[in-house]
């Protein structure tokens, strides 16, 4: 044990479920003072740290009193990033709320991505027959492919890999949003891989206020580390929840 595990508000507990036969495996973060409220947590880049404590934003929620659910995608690792499948990711989203609220009960739900995996989350939201969330935050993550691919300054050979993994192309054409929904689009302002226009798009898509529903943020693609976007997050989590 480390020497100031004394001091953490949260225990992180492996959690593994079975739905319809697939599995969806990651980790409970889950707060000591728990404020009976959760999230469910899609993390970015394609692949996944296996020391929990390499998610900080995610435990700045935790501590926080948040009880934050970090799923593990099916397949990981950029290596295999042929195998892996957006719409499967999407489904595991979904069938880890619906396990988390039959089990904790939570009275509150939110869904968080960043990056890839608020590509994932948007569609997870979208998903009608699955009403499941109170609202998402979405953090840095791509929203419409074709204008992507003229703005952002990955290489083409690195981004076209990176895209492979959608398998439908564009996102804006297949996802439809819950406009009643609430929703917080966190964007940087200094990304070069995703940048804030995307965010601008869905907004616009979605009327979102700037201020309010859609923030761009003086940062780079690594906003979700920043305590300046932890505690707009939490506050704007405050508010809905």
């Amino acid at each position: 044990m480390g020497r100031f595990n004394w001091f953490k508000k949260y225990e992180v507990i492996p959690f593994r479920f079975i739905v319809n036969g697939n599995e969806v495996v990651g980790y409970l973060y889950s707060p000591k003072k728990w404020n009976q409220k959760g999230i469910v947590y899609l993390h970015g880049g394609f692949d996944f740290y296996p020391k929990p404590e390499a998610y900080e934003d995610v435990i700045a929620y935790a501590n926080a009193g948040w009880a934050v659910l970090l799923i593990k995608y099916d397949t990981e690792g950029w290596k295999n990033i042929a195998s892996q499948d957006y719409a499967k990711d999407i489904q595991e989203a979904i069938d880890a709320a619906v396990q988390f609220i039959a089990r904790a009960k939570p009275r509150k739900l939110f869904l968080m991505g960043v990056s890839r995996g608020c590509a994932v989350a948007y569609g997870a939201y979208a998903a009608a027959a699955y009403d499941v969330w109170d609202g998402g935050v979405f953090i840095a993550g791509p929203t419409h492919i074709s204008t992507l691919k003229k703005t952002t300054q990955i290489p083409l050979a690195t981004l076209e890999k990176k895209l492979s993994y959608f398998k439908i192309s564009p996102i804006d054409l297949t996802y439809s949003p819950k406009k009643s929904k609430a929703m917080l689009l966190v964007y940087g302002g200094q990304d070069i891989i995703i940048p804030t226009a995307q965010g601008v798009l869905m907004a616009t898509k979605l009327n979102l206020q700037t201020g309010k529903d859609f923030f761009a943020l003086n940062y780079g693609h690594d906003l979700a580390k920043e305590k300046e976007t932890q505690i707009l997050i939490l506050k704007w989590l405050e508010n809905k929840g």
